[in-house]
């Protein structure tokens, strides 16, 4: 019985997963606003550490810094704007 809830578990951790990795692969068609910190660090090619560099905060000398909003989920989980993360990609530019 415990056997089959953890089968149960796994099966929908890997969907959820699976479902998560194709709204990556699409991209911009990703339904909502909001995106999971996993994704909007894939989106934008950096890590964790670097994306709470860009995201709006005000600095130590008091003025507000960064170029992407975002908000606390449920638990550790923050999520980014969608929008603001295009925004960003769209102000690369390669030389």
């Amino acid at each position: 019985m415990v056997v089959e809830l953890e089968i149960k578990k796994l099966r929908e951790e890997f969907k959820s997963q699976l479902d998560d990795l194709r709204k990556l692969i699409m991209g911009r068609n990703i339904v909502g606003n909001w995106v999971k910190q996993p994704i909007a660090c894939a989106m934008i090619d950096v890590q964790p550490r670097q994306l709470r560099n860009l995201r709006i905060h005000v600095d130590a000398s008091g003025k507000r810094s960064g170029s992407i909003r975002w908000r606390k989920g449920k638990g550790k989980t923050r999520e980014y704007h969608k929008a603001d993360l295009e925004a960003y990609l769209n102000e690369i530019t390669v030389s």
